[in-house]
């Protein structure tokens, strides 16, 4: 579907929701709207971006619940979270030295999509400051996140050491998720031994925040993780 075939008011409301649009004035969406020819695709099955793939347009996703699944360098950990709509996936990605997307996503059946290409995206960064403005925000954030992901863990205690891991694992994040990981790669990732790891789980699992099965941690609501 075409933004053509929405009316006005649907077609204003959501434009005016994606992320790095918000505070563009009603003329301005317009032009970007016939110029760009921008079109709204229903998703299917088949993933909308790829861990290590090359990122070659700005995609967002307008509606419904994403899957993100990160799988660590190493491939001995994998973690699957929700992250809620709208939103832009990796919208650094798109510049730099390295275009790859850091993980891979999936969005629910019928949710829509509207891509637009690097070469359109220079021209939006060009001609809008709002939209400049906020891509130049959207990188702030990633580079935060990433140095909050690379800080070395300072905490002592085996428990907490897994709580700023799985903090830092599903920033951002909203609803459940899950870690994919034998006990004693997590075990390796805190610096501890697969006992004290074991035991902080099992705390962690008394105290309702997480629910263990066999190599897998479920975590039904990860705003748990920041009380």
């Amino acid at each position: 579907m075409t933004l053509v075939e929405m009316n006005i008011s649907d077609k204003f409301q959501l434009l005016t929701r994606l992320p790095l649009m918000q505070g563009l004035g009603g003329k301005d969406l317009a032009y970007i709207e016939e110029t760009l020819g921008l079109h709204v695709n229903k998703c299917t099955a088949m993933p909308l971006a790829v861990q290590g793939d090359l990122c070659r347009d700005l995609t967002f996703v307008t509606d419904g619940l994403v899957t993100r699944e990160h799988d660590t360098e190493d491939g001995r950990i994998r973690t699957i979270s929700c992250l809620q709509t709208p939103m832009a996936i990796e919208p650094e990605c798109l510049y730099g030295i390295s275009c790859l997307y850091a993980a891979s996503y999936r969005a629910q059946p019928g949710a829509g999509i509207i891509r637009i290409g690097k070469r359109d995206v220079n021209l939006l960064v060009d001609r809008y400051e709002i939209f400049r403005l906020n891509y130049m925000n959207a990188l702030c954030s990633a580079l935060h996140r990433e140095r909050l992901r690379r800080d070395p863990c300072r905490e002592k205690d085996a428990r907490e050491k897994l709580l700023a891991l799985l903090r830092k694992a599903f920033e951002g994040c909203t609803g459940g998720a899950q870690v994919i990981a034998k006990m004693t790669d997590l075990a390796d990732r805190i610096g501890e031994t697969r006992l004290n790891a074991s035991k902080a789980l099992n705390a962690l699992q008394d105290e309702g925040v997480l629910r263990l099965t066999r190599g897998r941690l479920l975590i039904d609501d990860v705003g748990r993780l920041r009380m």
